[in-house]
């Protein structure tokens, strides 16, 4: 019967695909992690890691074994987290994602408020895009996320949080080599742009591709960039126009280095939701984040740093 430290130090393995660098971070002899795991593949009678020259990486049976653990684990750590929690505020670890843009605006409120009110609780915040968001959520590895377009599914529960609009971006006054740009683009215009874009099936590149496909035309787009700070330093050199919402590029727009354009006839919105695993029951310590994270929202469109608008579609 296997434990749960034995299924901690397999995933530590499995997460790191190296011995050596499981053995570090969680602090234990590389030979008894090794004994460790050997013995699990020996009850299970299978093979969980493939050795190469490089590390290790999870066969079939292993990537099986390791969602079963993070799920085991989850449970575990929640169950100990409601029973201390019960006798006065909540108390833990609690993970939070969120896509880059949304959380260089959302975050530090989000987390300076929640650490003020529940000092009990580490809250550890993932970055990441939509799609390797959702993925963390189905494996259980954090327990609530706010990200763009989530795939509609009975495993989740949404909450709508915003909607936001999108602007084309283009190089600032102060590009060293400045691109002809409009004062606003239509839909369609974007086929004609030279478009830096996420590759698919990201969210936003999947959200401007079946917008313009709507017009009746097709999107190439002249470079694929899956890292968002790459996107707007490429496009801060004159290198292309990107699409992004105003939050994403509020600082740089600040400074002279980006230009956010609208896009009208019609314009183009990205949904924003906040979701958690529906087979789960969110703990206090996860249900006092969600409520902190759409109180904070509300605050930042109240006040204009944030142009969206609140969504009550009521997807659940």
């Amino acid at each position: 019967m296997l434990d749960l430290r034995q299924l901690r130090y397999f995933s530590c393995v499995a997460e790191m695909k190296s011995f050596s660098a499981a053995a570090d971070q969680l602090r234990i002899a590389q030979p008894a992690l090794s004994r460790c795991v050997k013995q699990i593949e020996d009850e299970l009678g299978v093979e969980l890691l493939a050795r190469h020259g490089r590390g290790v990486t999870p066969t079939a049976a292993g990537e099986k074994l390791y969602h079963h653990a993070q799920r085991l684990m989850r449970e575990m750590r929640i169950v100990q987290e409601e029973v201390v929690a019960s006798s006065g505020t909540p108390f833990g670890h609690l993970y939070l994602a969120m896509p880059p843009a949304t959380g260089q605006i959302l975050a530090p409120p989000v987390i300076e408020r929640y650490r003020a009110l529940y000092p009990r609780v580490s809250l550890h915040i993932l970055e990441g895009f939509s799609g390797y968001i959702h993925e963390w959520l189905n494996t259980g590895r954090i327990d609530v996320a706010v990200l763009h377009n989530p795939m509609q599914g009975r495993n989740l529960a949404i909450r709508p949080l915003l909607s936001e609009e999108m602007f084309v971006i283009a190089p600032g006054p102060k590009c060293p080599r400045p691109l002809p740009a409009a004062d606003s683009y239509s839909v369609s215009d974007l086929a004609d742009l030279p478009l830096i874009l996420p590759s698919k099936p990201h969210s936003l590149r999947m959200l401007i591709e079946v917008a313009v496909a709507k017009t009746e035309r097709a999107l190439e787009p002249a470079i694929e960039v899956d890292g968002l700070p790459i996107i707007k330093a490429m496009v801060e050199r004159g290198l292309g126009f990107t699409t992004l919402t105003q939050p994403a590029v509020t600082r740089e727009v600040a400074n002279g280095m980006l230009r956010a354009i609208p896009i009208r006839s019609p314009s183009i919105r990205w949904d924003l939701d906040i979701a958690c695993r529906r087979d789960r029951q969110p703990s206090e310590a996860a249900r006092e984040l969600i409520r902190i994270i759409e109180e904070e929202v509300q605050e930042l469109v109240r006040t204009g740093v944030w142009i969206g608008s609140k969504r009550l579609d009521g997807k659940q």
